[in-house]
């Protein structure tokens, strides 16, 4: 089992500012790269079929990493309701990405929903992101009895925003820790299903 990306803070870092538009939905994230090259209301559901927005084709293809800033970024829930990451601020918020509706990502959504009271009152919020649209999540969240958040990566382009892709641009089931200062904290990859939760435990003890 590999351990969780570290990294120092940024010394100088580089503004990136991605802004995204779509029908009844808005993802905007503002990034800094770290020493590297260069819910409240409701919602409409039609986003899927939007245009991709306008920063997805010249952005880098950059994974963020330890030390980098998520100043913002909306996306619409498997309930309807609009996901913002200001609406939390005085906790750090997890954002999972797995694979779906598949035995690896239900595997990964069922660990951290059987582990859920262990650190739930440390963060702010879960919210896990996966292909489909979010009516679709909202059958699987019932279904698996999911007590945290589920947003579409087609319709909110999270993946794209964090980077959460493999060496080859394959989807990569990974997960980002973000600090109360709105900087990446830890990177979890390539863990086993088991380990979700110690490596979780860990690393929010780390930041008390």
């Amino acid at each position: 089992m590999k351990k969780p990306s570290e990294s120092g803070r940024p010394h100088d870092g580089t503004k990136l500012a991605l802004l995204a538009g779509a029908v009844g939905l808005v993802a905007a994230v503002t990034l800094t790269a770290c020493e590297r090259d260069g819910g409240s209301a409701s919602a409409a559901s039609a986003a899927a079929s939007a245009a991709p927005p306008d920063w997805l084709e010249g952005a880098p293809k950059k994974r963020l990493v330890v030390g980098d800033e998520v100043t913002g970024f909306e996306a619409v829930t498997h309930n309807g309701l609009m996901f913002r990451l200001a609406d939390y601020p005085d906790k750090p918020v997890l954002v999972v990405f797995i694979e779906g509706a598949t035995p690896a990502g239900i595997a990964d959504l069922s660990v951290l929903r059987d582990g859920w009271l262990l650190f739930n009152q440390t963060l702010g919020a879960t919210l896990a992101v996966a292909p489909g649209d979010h009516v679709s999540h909202r059958a699987f969240a019932s279904e698996q009895k999911l007590p945290f958040l589920m947003a579409s990566e087609e319709e909110s382009h999270l993946r794209a925003a964090f980077g959460a892709t493999t060496a080859f641009g394959a989807p990569a089931r990974m997960m980002f820790l973000v600090g109360k200062d709105r900087r990446i904290t830890h990177v979890f990859e390539n863990l086993s299903v088991q380990g979700y939760v110690p490596a979780l435990r860990a690393a929010l003890d780390d930041g008390k």
